[in-house]
């Protein structure tokens, strides 16, 4: 059995495995660390610790999250789907836009852009604070976000911030 690292989850509700067309459902809570999620299952009745186990985001690709409804969002691996629910929309929004990030990756591809290639007016593109598809002060407030969760540091911050403004 995994051990939990903090006390502190990034999701917090009722977590349901289904397994060949079988459900299971149990309060779970999940926290994101460098490499995995760790998952904790516990007792709908009193909250003691049933099991818990990780899953590497090698497992996970933007294809196999979905949100089928506003309180929920399902994760689909080679062995079973996991669906997470909640009424703390928020939390649940808060997570699965974390998940994607992961797994998708950061989306400041400016090299893939067609602006990448093209002569342009730096002035024009800062004074606009867009690059092709990248809006800056929303990057920037992402990954201000990140850091106040404690998934980056300051420093990875404010590089990243200094990295943006100088597109």
């Amino acid at each position: 059995m995994a051990r939990r690292e903090e006390n502190t989850f990034d999701f917090l509700g009722l977590f349901t495995e289904e397994i060949g067309g079988k459900k299971n459902k149990s309060n779970g809570a999940i926290k994101f660390q460098k490499d995995k999620l760790f998952i904790e299952k516990r007792s709908r009745l009193n909250g003691k610790l049933k099991d818990s186990y990780e899953i590497s985001y090698d497992e996970l690709d933007s294809e196999s999250i979905d949100r089928p409804a506003i309180n929920r969002v399902e994760i689909k691996l080679k062995d079973k789907t996991i669906s997470l629910k909640t009424l703390d929309h928020e939390m649940l929004d808060n997570f699965e836009d974390k998940l994607l990030d992961i797994v998708e990756g950061p989306k400041l591809a400016v090299e893939d852009s067609p602006v990448a290639n093209a002569p342009y007016n730096a002035a024009e593109i800062k004074s606009d604070s867009k690059i092709g598809e990248i809006d800056i002060p929303d990057q920037i407030r992402k990954y201000h976000e990140l850091y106040k969760e404690g998934i980056i540091s300051e420093e990875e911050f404010e590089n990243k911030k200094k990295e943006l403004l100088d597109l």
